[in-house]
Formats: C-alpha cells, sequence, structure tokens
C-alpha cells in the first residue's frame, strides 16, 4: 500500500476517530486504525467492538492494499504537521509503515489488517433523518445521560422515538429527565421505532453531526437502519455503528406532570436565572450543590449555605403574591438545562415542596416540545 494526500484531510477524520478508541484496550489491534487503499480514496475504520466508525479521505492511490497504525501515535502526529502540506503512507517489510511528509521520514510499527474486526453492514432498508432535529434531540437530553453506560442500565443511554411525522428523544439518570422531540418528517422510515443508543455513541454522532456538510439551499439528513443486534448512522462518507442495548427504557410519561398537576408556574429570564444560580451555588455543598429556592412577596431566593463556606443569598424578580413557597434543587442540574435550552425565557413550574419540578422553553414553536424535569432535593 503506498498513498498521498493533504495532512489536513486525514487529521480531520482522525480526530473524529478519536473518540472510539478505548486507550486501555487489551486488545492491541482495537487501539488500531484501519487504512485501505481504494480509487480514489483512502478508508478510515476503527472500533472498540461495542462502537465502530468508518469513513474516508481524498486521496492518491499509487499501490493499493492495507494496513493498521496505532490511531493514538497517528493522530499525534499529524496534528504537528502544516494543514496543506503532503503526506504518503507506505506499507513497508511485515507490519512496518512508513510516514513520510517532505524530508521528514517516520517509521513505526503497524499490525495485520485482516486482524482488525469485521464490521456490521449497513442494512439496503433506511429511513432519512433530519440532521439538524436529531443534533438538537442530542444536544437537548444528554446532560440527563447518566455515566453508567453498562448495556443493562437504560440510565447509560438515550432513548431515540422515530415516528412518520415525529423524531423525539429522551433521557434520565434517575435524578432528572430531559425530553426533546419535534414534528418533522421522515423519509424511508417503515414503521414506528424506539431504540436504547449508548452514551458514548451519543457523544461520538454529536461530532459527527456537527461537521456534517449540506449541499447549499438544502437541509442535511442522516441515514437511520437497524438489525437484531445493531444501529447505524450515516452522514455524508462517515457511517457510525453502535450496538443495541438490551436494557428496558422506563415509562417515562409518568413522571411528566401534566398542566393540572402544576400549582406555581412562573418566567424568568435564562440569563438573569444562571448568574444567579451561579454565584450562590459557589456557598452550596460540593457533593450536592443544594440551593433552596423560595418564591415570597414578588421574588424568587436563591439560597446555600454550608459549614465551611458560610452562606449566600440572591434573587429574581418575579410576580408573585401566593403564600411562602420553598423546595431545595441541585444548582448544577438546573443550570445544565439553563446552558442549553438555547431560549431568553424559561418557563419554571412547580407543585408542592416533595414533587419533581419542571423547566419548559416558552413559545419553542408548533410540533417542539423541550421539558426538563427534575428531583427536589430534601434537608
Amino acid at each position: 500500500m503506498e498513498v498521498k494526500f493533504r495532512a489536513q484531510d486525514l487529521f480531520s477524520e482522525l480526530a473524529l476517530a478519536q473518540g472510539i478508541v478505548d486507550r486501555k484496550t487489551t486488545i492491541p489491534v482495537l487501539g488500531h486504525v484501519l487504512i485501505e487503499a481504494d480509487k480514489d480514496r483512502i478508508k478510515l475504520s476503527v472500533s472498540d467492538l461495542d462502537l465502530s466508525l468508518r469513513t474516508s479521505c481524498q486521496a492518491e492511490i499509487l499501490a493499493a492494499g492495507s494496513a493498521t497504525v496505532p490511531l493514538q501515535w497517528l493522530h499525534d502526529y499529524f496534528r504537528l504537521l502544516p494543514p496543506d502540506s503532503e503526506v504518503s503512507i507506505a506499507g513497508s517489510a511485515g507490519d512496518a509503515v512508513e510516514v513520510t511528509q517532505g524530508s521528514a521520514r517516520s517509521r513505526l510499527r503497524g499490525g495485520d489488517a485482516m486482524k482488525f474486526p469485521d464490521l456490521p453492514a449497513l442494512p439496503q432498508d433506511t429511513a432519512s433523518l433530519p440532521l439538524a432535529a436529531l443534533a438538537n434531540a442530542i444536544r437537548k437530553t444528554m446532560i440527563s445521560v447518566s455515566a453508567d453506560s453498562g448495556a443493562y442500565s437504560y440510565q447509560g443511554g438515550c432513548l431515540l422515538m422515530l415516528a412518520h411525522n415525529s423524531l423525539g428523544m429522551v433521557s434520565t439518570d434517575g435524578h432528572r429527565l430531559s425530553l426533546y422531540s419535534e414534528e418533522t418528517s421522515l423519509a424511508g422510515l417503515s414503521e414506528e421505532s424506539r431504540c436504547l443508543i449508548p452514551r458514548k455513541a451519543m457523544l461520538n454522532l454529536e461530532k459527527v453531526l456537527a461537521v456534517a456538510a449540506a449541499p447549499d439551499g438544502e437541509e442535511g439528513a442522516v441515514d437511520f437502519a437497524q438489525d437484531g443486534n445493531h444501529i447505524f448512522f450515516r452522514s455524508g462518507r462517515r457511517l457510525l455503528t453502535c450496538q443495541k442495548m438490551t436494557a428496558a427504557f422506563p415509562e417515562y410519561a409518568r413522571v411528566l406532570p401534566n398542566e393540572g398537576e402544576i400549582a406555581i408556574s412562573r418566567e424568568f429570564a435564562t440569563k438573569d436565572l444562571a448568574a444567579t444560580l451561579r454565584r450562590v451555588d459557589q456557598f452550596a455543598p460540593q457533593e450536592s450543590h443544594a440551593v433552596q429556592f423560595v418564591l415570597d412577596d414578588g421574588e424568587l431566593r436563591v439560597t446555600a449555605k454550608t459549614a465551611l463556606s458560610g452562606e449566600s443569598e440572591a434573587s429574581v424578580p418575579t410576580e408573585y403574591d401566593g403564600e411562602r413557597f420553598q423546595v431545595g434543587f441541585s444548582a448544577r442540574s438546573v443550570l445544565d438545562f439553563l446552558g442549553i435550552c438555547e431560549s431568553e425565557k424559561v418557563t419554571l413550574g412547580l407543585k408542592d415542596p416533595e414533587s419533581v419540578a419542571e423547566l419548559s422553553v416558552p413559545g419553542l414553536g408548533e410540533g417542539k416540545q423541550h421539558r426538563y424535569v427534575i428531583m427536589p432535593i430534601r434537608q
């Protein structure tokens, strides 16, 4: 194998592949990227057996072939090269691979391409998902995904919900729940579908969608498919595949409060509420970040205190003349929502100090909903 290409073209794809490979793997080939010379492109593949990414970049193919190279080394090396420089990669005796840029020449031990794991093929039947809607759903729900990503834990994944006229996603870590959905057309979807996607797959899919390019004047689209064990997302030349999670997602609708259950509903300026919470959070316990919300006499007061730091109080004006209402929340949980809601205003809905509260975005637009439910902290 011998190929020539522009350094930046390969580095862009290696940067995406970084999130797939497990640096602590005990299987050497899983720390490698598979490079295959094909026509006028080089194909790149990485996998940790549960998650894989296949992509490519334009190149001049001087000799066909394949090789595997340690991904971390290749990524770090190309990061130091001038972006527009011409680079060549050639296989040599044994498993050695030679990288040349100008007068610089590096030789490293690669691996046997035959030992790289076989990756599942994309099914023929695919549905077309609007790229913007899918990216929005991921961004709005990732905050509630637990880092516990075991195959049997629903908390380590997002539930993707597809219908003929809507796309939605919901996640929960047991203490909070995020829901985002919007009405949109899903071409090619044969039947309604729900699938639980691992956190690591969602993080890497978000990176892939962030660099996806759509033709001028057109909305981007993502091909979606699934088989018995895998879920596939294809955006342009990039194909992300992950194992399905076997856990059953809970009946999340039971957690969402309906309008009749909301006793108090108030609208706040997102920036003002966020700034108030950040200041008071400096005095909250480091473990829980617990603060108190107090509605009383035309204002929302936020308070916190600890034995070591002392105490703090700040307020945001609001129209309220009812009985004094106090409830505790994690400041960080509220700030997570305020950081991704992309709205100048947010609505806080309260039932009582023992029940869940809901943050939502007013005036989001017809057919869209973004809801965030958090559990109170009892003191």
